[in-house]
């Protein structure tokens, strides 16, 4: 983590919702169109939540087989480095069960918990369950599916390079994501966001006085979008 934004920075982003926000991304030429974002398979399950803006602390589970007793041990010892982290904090959890999504780490417990430690919200590509007390909490929820089961999953190593999504996160990332989807914000594009932001909102609100307008015509249309 190379950026640590003001409140004020940190409320900007905020006010900014996901598909502007890849937009805003585009002019900084920091990476190519198809990359930062993922993909549909992680879905939103609290949209009427809004934004959520955090920096990433990340985990990887998976599933322990066998008579082997959990150990809790690893997960005490997250809880513990992801303080290095600021707040507000996003836990962006990899489950390398194979197959994956066949037990959850997250219910109304562990939501809880991590809660009370600064975290804001879930980005993985296991699944959860407990949606309505979980909702209660505040606590965004983007995951691959739902499922009845805890199973039998452990945390195997934390505060590592995850890939969920498509998209690797490392610790300290910034992580955005609303009702659409879940994209990484590079610590270069944070402080200029928001103004690159309002400037595509600016070219869009262009777009539709053309395309609304009482004159309408494909020429018209095409000269807006092309003008420089």
């Amino acid at each position: 983590m190379t950026v640590v934004l003001t409140p004020q920075e940190m409320e900007a982003l905020r006010s900014i919702d996901s598909p502007t926000m890849a937009n805003a991304m585009e002019p900084l030429k920091l990476r190519h169109r198809a990359e930062g974002f993922m993909g549909p398979d992680i879905r939103c399950y609290y949209p009427e939540m809004g934004v959520m803006v955090g920096y990433a602390v990340t985990a990887k589970i998976n599933t322990v087989y066998g008579d082997r007793p959990l150990s809790r041990n690893n997960w005490f010892e997250f809880l513990e480095a992801m303080q290095s982290v600021p707040e507000p904090r996003v836990l962006v959890m990899e489950d390398e069960s194979v197959p994956s999504g066949r037990a959850c780490f997250h219910g109304e417990i562990i939501c809880s918990a991590h809660n009370r430690l600064g975290i804001i919200g879930l980005v993985t590509n296991g699944a959860v369950r407990d949606l309505d007390q979980v909702r209660e909490l505040g606590f965004h929820y983007f995951a691959a599916g739902l499922v009845a089961s805890h199973g039998k999953l452990e945390v195997s190593s934390w505060m590592t390079p995850v890939r969920v999504g498509g998209v690797t996160i490392k610790p300290g990332d910034l992580v955005h994501g609303d009702q659409h989807g879940v994209l990484h914000i590079p610590d270069e594009a944070a402080k200029e966001a928001p103004a690159q932001a309002r400037r595509i909102t600016d070219i869009e609100a262009g777009y539709l006085e053309v395309i609304n307008g009482p004159d309408f015509s494909i020429a018209k249309l095409q000269a807006k979008m092309e003008a420089k």
